[in-house]
């Protein structure tokens, strides 16, 4: 009975470290990392559908922004930071593409990709970010992915890996040298 308890308490601890070691993670470990960085595909929120709406105001005669697509023909403005933001499109049309971004932290990195594709990074917190792909002349998100901030993870893992028995790239550390 010993024997059989014994063995199991080994398959149990086994099991325990092999869980530590698996890892979301799409590249190396924090431990490696050599600054934080920010990771894509560590979890999915829910925000985008519900937070961001795609309106259609009707304007008058053509209309130009600050910021100009690589065609010289389409252009954006973005406005308000937290929790609401508002990025008007104009491209070409009888009307202007507004973007109704809500309950975000804010909105960095908006720039053009090419002729008609606009990036947008939405943060929904200090963490959590969707990058969003949309294409002002289908007036569509046409991709989307979730992201995180990794400063966090990677703060955490410097801290606790040489004491909590090392990582990857971080060995542990030996409390009996101090």
């Amino acid at each position: 009975m010993y024997k059989t308890l014994y063995l199991l308490m080994i398959v149990l601890s086994m099991a325990g470290a092999a869980t530590a070691a698996t890892t979301d993670w799409p590249g190396l470990p924090p431990d490696c990392w050599s600054e934080s960085r920010i990771v894509h595909n560590i979890d999915t929120w829910k925000k985008l559908p519900q937070n961001f709406k795609i309106e259609k105001v009707k304007v008058e005669r053509p209309i130009k922004f600050e910021n100009v697509s690589p065609n010289k023909g389409y252009s954006y403005k973005s406005e308000g930071f937290r929790p609401d933001v508002t990025i008007s499109i104009y491209a070409e049309k009888d009307h202007l593409t507004v973007l109704k971004i809500s309950d975000v932290f804010g909105v960095s990195d908006i720039k053009w990709i090419n002729e008609k594709l606009l990036f947008i990074r939405i943060w929904w917190g200090r963490i959590a970010i969707d990058d969003v792909i949309f294409d002002v002349e289908k007036e569509a998100i046409v991709y989307s992915e979730p992201a995180v901030d990794g400063f966090q993870a990677y703060q955490q893992y410097e801290d606790f890996c040489k004491r909590l028995g090392g990582c990857k790239c971080i060995k542990k550390e030996d409390l009996h040298s101090k």
